[in-house]
């Protein structure tokens, strides 16, 4: 069962995703949450609270599947699980990944920074595994880590979770091209 809070983290996380964080008001979400402006205002004291707590709780989401894939015996079988685990978590959280990728900026550099290394450690985390897997430095396996994120992140813009194309069929396509290219 959703508490409360977790209702009006769901509804302001939509909510920023489907109009921006500029553009929702608190009001609007007290209103779609269905809960009184002072109950809101009970759980978050501002709207950069609120976009704080859902950006800490995605990064932390984020950090716990990459442990997960880290259990993992080699770096190639890490690299497959990471994708495998993080298009299915963004087939359930698309508007939060959306916020997650063009909201932080909104925040405060105190409040902020903490979300940043966590999006860091985890890009560093992967880049680590790409080098391991294409046994190069590190930072020449920076532009394929990022092309593998750009793969997985972007996917929101068009990639919808009852389209004709689940997350789990697009995982093993992403595991295809970064491992073997487009072949014709």
């Amino acid at each position: 069962m959703t508490s409360v809070k977790e209702q009006i983290e769901q509804v302001a996380i939509q909510l920023f995703a489907d109009l921006g964080y500029l553009a929702t008001s608190m009001n609007l979400i007290a209103e779609r949450a269905e809960v009184s402006k002072s109950l809101l205002y009970h759980y978050f004291a501002s709207k950069a609270d609120l976009l704080t707590a859902c950006l800490n709780e995605q990064v932390h989401s984020l950090q716990s599947l990459l442990e997960q894939a880290n259990e993992e015996k080699n770096a190639r079988d890490k690299i497959k699980a990471v994708v495998r685990l993080y298009l299915g978590a963004y087939a359930q959280a698309q508007a939060a990944l959306k916020v997650l990728l063009n909201d932080t900026h909104h925040l405060p550099k105190a409040v902020a920074d903490p979300i940043i290394k966590g999006q860091a450690h985890i890009v560093k985390t992967v880049n680590k595994w790409c080098a391991e897997e294409l046994k190069c430095a590190e930072k020449n396996a920076q532009a394929r880590t990022m092309a593998l994120f750009g793969m997985m992140n972007w996917s929101f813009t068009w990639l919808k979770p009852n389209g004709s194309l689940s997350h789990e069929q697009y995982a093993e396509i992403v595991i295809d091209l970064f491992f073997n290219g487009i072949h014709t």
